[in-house]
């Protein structure tokens, strides 16, 4: 076969093979990428790791950066819940209801008998156009104060058609004998999207929503606990973002790989197949050596704010056991919906063009 036509060029090539060319010129190149790169055995362990705080923008490395653009890029700009986004990557149907109840069983060990809603802090921001939503971090939290609000909450509004609000760590709880609408997605993904109010709940399905969410923001505006935290220069709690809501799943038996990591709704999604849920290592490569039949990593933001350092080290190790041939492929969940799958190989497409989405991150 002429050189030519491999190159996809040629003086005298007639146009109708031009697309053939271009297709063979593309096969040749993996077909070299896979001879070239693969010797000895090979695993199709799959790595799938989760980065619920970190953006492709967050990763400091060039040398990382670079590697990551050579993998399969997919963007997806509506906001979708990571333990979501993972289900789809194992093949597994969405859940439609009760990922609030998951992550109360997640923190508990316990199944949830009644039916649950997220009702975590924030402060809703009207500007001009559009809502604004201001997760509360847990950081800016003393100890007991989520406690004291939600005790309060308790005693002025909960006792109301059978409702009890309760508090766990930094997170909130809404237990209610009457179920209601509520958004489908947590405050962290509300606070990204373009406009929140399309992740509330609209129509008739809103009223009852709507009407509690007023009696928690007249309830929350003159509460002693923002004006503690006005004074200490942080952003009121003036209402609760209710999210998730449902029963939990009655619990069954299934495979899944295995599971690393703190996230309660990750752990309560595995609790409810009878898998038990394991801390994550310091090193991924530990991962590796503990799930024999691949794993899911869902990485936390570091206590003492190196994220970016964090994602570096995590990011040398994956590398190093991609190289290894220990893991055969690995997928990594970006939390600002980027999501982008690695083979070994894949490390040698140095030419394929940076995804538009990379473009602007990928220089030092």
């Amino acid at each position: 076969m002429p050189y030519g036509l491999l190159a996809g060029r040629g003086p005298d090539l007639p146009s109708r093979l031009l697309p053939v060319a271009g297709l063979l010129r593309v096969g040749l190149r993996d077909l070299v990428c896979r001879v070239a790169y693969v010797s000895g055995p090979m695993t199709d362990r799959h790595a799938i790791i989760v980065l619920p705080q970190t953006g492709y923008a967050d990763i400091e490395q060039s040398a990382h950066r670079r590697w990551l653009a050579r993998g399969r890029a997919e963007f997806c700009t509506a906001p979708i819940e990571p333990l979501q986004r993972v289900l789809e990557l194992l093949g597994r149907p969405q859940l439609d209801q009760g990922l609030a109840a998951l992550r109360l069983w997640g923190q508990t060990g316990e199944r949830p008998a009644a039916w649950v809603a997220a009702a975590d802090p924030v402060c809703l921001e009207a500007t001009l156009y559009k809502l604004r939503v201001h997760a509360t971090a847990a950081g800016t939290l003393a100890p007991g104060e989520l406690s004291k609000l939600f005790d309060n909450l308790q005693t002025a509004i909960g006792k109301v058609r059978g409702r009890r609000f309760l508090s766990i760590g930094s997170r909130g709880y809404l237990q209610s004998v009457d179920s209601m609408r509520t958004s489908s997605v947590s405050a962290d993904l509300a606070a990204a999207a373009y406009d929140p109010s399309e992740c509330m709940p609209q129509g008739e399905a809103a009223a009852v929503h709507d009407e509690l969410i007023g009696e928690l923001q007249l309830f929350l505006h003159t509460h002693p606990v923002n004006d503690e935290r006005e004074r200490a220069g942080q952003r009121p709690i003036n209402s609760l973002w209710l999210w998730g809501e449902g029963s939990a799943p009655a619990p069954t038996r299934s495979a899944l790989p295995a599971l690393f990591g703190e996230d309660p709704l990750f752990r309560g999604f595995w609790l409810s197949c009878a898998a038990e849920p394991l801390d994550l290592p310091e090193d991924i490569g530990d991962c590796v050596e503990m799930a024999p039949n691949g794993f899911v990593a869902v990485c936390a933001a570091p206590a003492d704010g190196s994220q970016r350092a964090h994602n570096d080290r995590l990011l040398q190790s994956l590398r190093a056991q991609l190289a290894r041939r220990a893991v055969g492929r690995a997928t990594l969940l970006f939390g600002d919906g980027l999501t982008v799958a690695m083979r070994r190989y894949d490390a040698l497409r140095f030419w394929r063009a940076v995804p538009e989405g990379m473009r602007g991150a990928e220089q030092p």
